[in-house]
């Protein structure tokens, strides 16, 4: 899924990745990619992220509070992009 988890409230995101865990294999596996808050953010970083269309930007903590409701196994990792600043959470979670 790319960028969607933070167009989605808490609600709306349980219950999708709740109906994406019914179609996924035993050990399939669900990629995520999304914007995200950080600490020390670069400023132009967070100034392109408060202007997305999407109203719930998460913290790591958060995105992984959604995740691990229907996922055993989640690896994540923060991208800081450097041209163009911005700042991605990626996951793969695993059933």
């Amino acid at each position: 899924m790319l960028g969607l988890l933070h167009h989605l409230n808490d609600k709306q995101s349980y219950f999708l990745l709740s109906e994406i865990k019914k179609v996924l294999k035993k050990n399939g596996m669900l990629i995520t990619l999304d914007n995200i808050y950080i600490k020390n953010q670069n400023i132009i970083a967070k100034k392109l992220i408060d202007l997305d269309k999407g109203e719930n930007v998460r913290t790591k903590k958060q995105y992984l509070k959604i995740l691990d409701k229907d996922f055993k196994k989640i690896q994540c990792k923060i991208y800081v992009q450097k041209f163009i600043p911005y700042t991605w959470f990626v996951s793969k979670s695993y059933l």
